[in-house]
């Protein structure tokens, strides 16, 4: 008999789909809770009964980043929400200080409650922060969905989630160059910074001239498939050359694309129906990146390595803490447009773990021995993230209303 394995895979995801909404609508969770609670129990009725839906961790792999994370990067980039260049550099000010305090901070929490310096070296604890200081796309609007956010709080979450997420995959990358690099520090310490540049700067030059081509080409186009081509052809382009082509951060090369591309046609008579268009498209691959998030899911990891769980848990919280009280404090004009609470609550609390995070530490090569235990403990972040951090991100947003 002949295999489908993309078809089977993507009738699960549209039956688990119809599922997830109707019992999000019934029961009142957190949309993305409800789409991972219907993922992992599928996936745990499809074992039990022996039955294969063919989706291993590495064809997850490629279907988050290949499949839908561009998607998810580009639409987010697209539906950020209106403000002044001046109030989105303050924005982008204070995110790159919280993930500038956030990494070494939260490192050397794990690394030292870890306690373990030959099994969980000093690179494993970074190479854990890097991966959970990867928040979800999918907040910018999925968080949204139960409390209504003055503008000045949602850029600043929207702003923080594109850049946290550009230099969480750079560092991430860089790090695993390191780490699996069988040379001495001496002789890489040229290549670790060639490397770096080339992640960063190759993916965001790629995707900023990638961008800036599409808003000439949309003259040509002359209807509403012909948008929705050019800007499938653009997310999934700058992606592509940038990973396969370039060795770049494909990442970093879609929002620069996307970023590029909203600024330059953001009041052009196209601009609305080509964003109505890619809000479903990003609806859909949002619900299905957490569908598929819950199917990677198993219990072994949960009771084999809670305590390591528990201290990566604690290092987001104090980590995000230390960032989030010191930034608030120390970028001080956000005072005279928001209340302090709410924009501290969304600075803290706002940005949460998600599939991204997942993608990422499935890509960990199995051959170092750490790989198991920083897996587990990603997945721990994760589950915390929907069940605690953002239903308690919007009780306190309700508080202030």
């Amino acid at each position: 008999m002949a295999s489908f394995p993309l078809l089977t895979i993507l009738l699960t995801l549209a039956i688990c789909f119809l599922l997830a909404e109707f019992i999000a609508g019934k029961i009142k969770i957190n949309k993305p809770l409800s789409y991972l609670l219907v993922g992992f129990v599928a996936s745990e009725l499809f074992t039990r009964h022996g039955i294969d839906i063919l989706l291993r961790a590495d064809n997850f792999s490629t279907l988050t980043f290949q499949g839908i994370l561009p998607l998810i990067l580009f639409e987010m980039t697209l539906s950020m929400v209106k403000a002044r260049r001046v109030e989105l550099l303050k924005c982008a000010g204070l995110s790159v200080y919280l993930f500038a305090v956030f990494v070494p901070v939260a490192s050397v929490i794990v690394y030292f409650l870890m306690d373990r310096p030959f099994d969980f070296p000093p690179m494993a604890a970074l190479l854990s922060i890097a991966v959970i200081a990867a928040v979800e796309p999918a907040c910018s609007r999925l968080s949204f969905t139960r409390v209504k956010l003055s503008n000045p709080i949602r850029s600043q979450i929207e702003v923080e989630t594109v850049i946290s997420d550009a230099l969480a995959a750079v560092l991430f990358s860089f790090v695993l160059i390191y780490v699996t690099s069988g040379l001495d520090t001496d002789e890489l310490g040229g290549n670790l910074t060639f490397a770096f540049l080339k992640l960063i700067l190759g993916g965001l030059l790629l995707g900023a001239a990638l961008g800036y081509l599409s808003t000439l080409a949309v003259k040509i186009c002359r209807s509403a498939p012909s948008y929705l081509v050019l800007t499938f052809t653009l997310a999934y382009g700058s992606y592509f050359l940038a990973e396969a082509v370039l060795g770049a951060s494909g990442v970093v090369a879609v929002l620069a694309a996307g970023v590029v591309f909203r600024l330059k046609l953001a009041k052009a008579p196209s601009f609305k129906s080509i964003k109505n268009s890619w809000h479903n498209i990003g609806y859909f691959a949002d619900a299905w990146l957490f569908l598929l998030l819950g199917m990677t899911f198993t219990l072994e990891m949960f009771t084999e390595r809670y305590l390591a769980m528990l201290i990566l848990i604690f290092a987001l919280i104090a980590g995000k803490c230390i960032a989030g009280i010191s930034g608030y404090w120390l970028f001080k004009p956000y005072r005279g447009e928001v209340a302090a609470g709410p924009m501290a609550n969304s600075i803290v609390l706002g940005n949460y773990n998600g599939a991204l995070a997942v993608a990422l530490v499935l890509s960990l090569p199995v051959e170092l021995s750490y790989w198991w235990t920083t897996q587990a403990m990603v997945f721990g972040v994760v589950l915390y993230s929907l069940v605690i951090q953002l239903p308690l991100f919007n009780f306190i947003n309700r508080l202030y209303k």
